[in-house]
């Protein structure tokens, strides 16, 4: 340091591989490079936002240290009561869930102002993942977990694995209605984060050794391949669907959203200047309903990746790449079931005991129902005729 003061830092870095696949994935999915631009310009101007507001609080990110576009991103872990949560651990307990919605609050606020000012690259943020290769992944996790259940959780959920099994075909074009919203008349577009993995972020339990709490008091985000531009729903989903805890998270869900999430993000907007309308809370309400297929589905996706617990088979995962044929089981593993098709993950015990309350959310709420898939449908035809008759008259200048 210039005083002459050493210290020890510890870098982190994202690298692209010289050669080979992991190369070809990073580059081609666009992933690097979102991690790349949230580094080197997004979060740049959060910091300039968060100086204009007076804003001294622990920033949402952490320090870049070093980056080269197509090579590597190297940015500074942070240090003393910071620590990255284990996959068994995604944000499970109640005030951790409050906490995580306050924080994503702040980032959606920050990065609805940045969209507003026309500081965010919109092309290269418009999809969370490729949009084809993740929904037929979906489908696939929809549908093998459909037979899991109606094989093995006995004949009360019979019905509901029916109704899981029609819905696998609608999957790709209920996501697509989901994840193409930002040109709806009136929309509300925030940068989502796109994920909320534990490993992909730091917790901080204490600034001093003298006292640690129970339950983090801050959280940094560390890794950025999933943002993109979109309503904040499937993000809020993302907090409340991706926790083993779901009894508690979806207990608790309603009372989260009204009264934690939702006062946060317009106090937030306030807060960094955001002019243009803010939205509402029985819209917010309307698109989190919409995107309910995306959330159950989301669930399946990650919990069941939290109890698969073993290392992916890269040659399994090139070999979807590039055929565009999709499997659940990742790892190459054979499962625990007759096929070994699907992925071991979903017959674990702690998933059953995970999956059932997500299971009759989704039978109370219809998510799965014909009913709730057509109103998705048709309404997002109504947006899209609206949206291409605001777009003519603006050209024709009625």
């Amino acid at each position: 340091m210039k005083n002459g003061e050493k210290r020890n830092i510890t870098p982190r870095a994202l690298e692209v591989a010289p050669d080979g696949f992991r190369r070809t994935l990073l580059l081609e999915s666009g992933v690097f490079e979102k991690s790349y631009l949230v580094y080197t310009q997004v979060v740049p101007r959060m910091k300039d936002l968060m100086k204009a507001a007076g804003d001294t609080s622990e920033p949402l990110f952490l320090d870049l240290m070093d980056a080269k576009n197509g090579s590597y991103v190297v940015f500074k872990i942070p240090e003393f009561g910071w620590s990255t949560a284990s996959s068994e651990n995604m944000i499970p307990t109640l005030p951790d869930l409050a906490l995580a919605l306050r924080s994503l609050a702040k980032w959606h606020a920050m990065g609805a102002v940045l969209l507003e000012k026309g500081q965010i690259p919109k092309q290269q943020f418009s999809e969370r993942l490729p949009m084809t290769l993740a929904n037929k992944y979906a489908s696939a996790v929809l549908n093998d977990f459909a037979d899991v259940v109606r094989d093995t959780w006995g004949k009360q959920w019979t019905r509901l694995a029916q109704q899981m099994k029609e819905t696998v075909p609608k999957v790709d074009q209920i996501f697509r209605i989901i994840f193409n919203r930002t040109n709806e008349q009136d929309a509300f577009n925030v940068f989502n984060y796109g994920d909320f993995l534990g490993h992909d972020m730091w917790f901080n339990y204490g600034i001093t050794d003298a006292y640690r709490t129970d339950h983090p008091i801050a959280i940094k985000f560390q890794y950025f391949e999933t943002t993109h531009i979109n309503t904040p729903a499937t993000d809020v989903h993302h907090v409340i669907f991706s926790t083993p805890s779901t009894r508690i998270a979806l207990k608790h869900k309603d009372d989260l959203i009204e009264n934690v999430y939702y006062p946060a993000l317009i106090g937030y907007l306030s807060k960094y200047g955001y002019g243009g309308n803010k939205l509402t809370l029985k819209r917010l309400k309307d698109e989190l309903r919409q995107s309910e297929l995306y959330a159950v589905i989301t669930s399946m996706t990650l919990i069941m990746d939290v109890f698969e617990n073993t290392p992916i088979d890269f040659a399994m995962l090139e070999e979807t790449w590039k055929t565009g044929k999709v499997s659940t089981n990742t790892t190459g593993k054979v499962s625990s079931n007759v096929t070994g098709k699907v992925s071991s993950g979903m017959f674990h015990r702690g998933f059953t005991d995970a999956m059932k309350p997500v299971m009759e959310y989704a039978r109370d709420r219809n998510v799965f129902g014909g009913r709730e898939m057509t109103r998705i449908i048709t309404g997002a035809d109504r947006n899209q005729t609206r949206t291409r008759t605001r777009i003519l008259t603006e050209e024709v200048g009625y």
